[in-house]
């Protein structure tokens, strides 16, 4: 198999949309993927299906990631709530004493309630939906931001190192 099927493949069995694997099939291996990717909501996906489960450190990242690409577009909720999900959002991310992940998800079914583009039941998911609402232009800078985040490319074999 070569590197550019295998890096497909990898992508394929993870469950990336069709759209993402045919773009990645165009690059000659996972690095050139990570580094030219123009769509953060594809970053923002991949290391969410990589990164552990709700509340653990490797998830925490990907929500730090999620709510600085979700804060490019929180301008567009009128009613405030969007602000204030991300703000518990970020807040739970980086374990300020007493917020917790039941917080969150109040506040993301209370920015739903706001009609808000992305409350979600967890925490990654409730700033990546919005991330993933983002125009072309935030989708790229949304994919700067994921590759600060991440600056090395993730491996895609058994969930390993992010």
């Amino acid at each position: 198999m070569s590197a550019t099927s295998r890096h497909v493949h990898e992508l394929r069995a993870l469950g990336a949309c069709r759209e993402a694997v045919e773009w990645a099939a165009t690059k000659p291996d996972m690095r050139a993927v990570w580094r030219e990717c123009p769509r953060g909501d594809w970053m923002l996906w991949l290391v969410g299906r990589l990164s552990g489960s709700p509340g653990s450190a490797s998830r925490r990242r990907v929500v730090l990631a999620s709510v600085e690409c979700a804060r490019l577009v929180e301008h567009l909720d009128e009613s405030g709530a969007a602000k204030v999900c991300l703000d518990v959002t970020e807040a739970y991310a980086l374990r300020v004493r007493g917020v917790t992940l039941g917080m969150v998800r109040a506040a993301a079914a209370a920015a739903d309630a706001a009609d808000a583009a992305y409350a979600a039941a967890d925490a990654a998911d409730a700033a990546y939906a919005a991330a993933a609402y983002a125009a072309d232009t935030a989708a790229a800078q949304c994919a700067e931001i994921v590759r600060r985040h991440y600056p090395r490319t993730p491996t895609l074999r058994r969930k390993a190192r992010l």
